[in-house]
């Protein structure tokens, strides 16, 4: 079952939807409490540390616009907006697939204005936050 989340950065939002891989169950599992910190830039991909390692489930490089990952490595979750320093020097472009650091779970997509999030000035701090609970009013009886 799929789970959707809320990205909350520089005083706006954006809709994550998480894939049904384990790695995803175990992000929300995590969930008590916001994830968040600092955000880091590698070319086109933004990334911050979510503070647990877990392993790397189907391994995957290439990834497309508005990817969120899981980087064992940095204990981290990637964000894919743009081309990364390894897409400059080994595809000369500019479109997706873009190429992550090293192999990486992948675990949603993140919705909305990408280029907005894109914009955020390195160490904005954004958090990763469960999505609110449908209003009980607006649920059918």
């Amino acid at each position: 079952m799929s789970a959707s989340l809320i990205l909350r950065a520089g005083g706006s939002t954006w809709p994550v939807s998480l894939n049904e891989s384990a790695t995803a169950a175990e992000l929300c599992a995590g969930l008590r409490f916001a994830y968040g910190g600092p955000l880091l830039t590698w070319g086109g991909m933004r990334y911050f540390s979510i503070g647990w390692k877990w392993g790397v489930e189907q391994p995957v490089r290439e990834m497309q616009l508005g990817d969120l990952t899981y980087w064992d490595v940095g204990s981290s979750l990637c964000l894919f907006l743009g081309p990364t320093p390894l897409d400059h020097h080994h595809h000369h472009h500019h479109a997706p697939p873009f190429t992550a650091p090293s192999v990486v779970s992948l675990v949603g997509h993140v919705g909305g204005d990408l280029q907005a999030l894109a914009a955020l000035r390195p160490s904005a701090h954004v958090q990763l936050l469960a999505a609110p609970a449908p209003d009980a009013a607006s649920r059918p009886a």
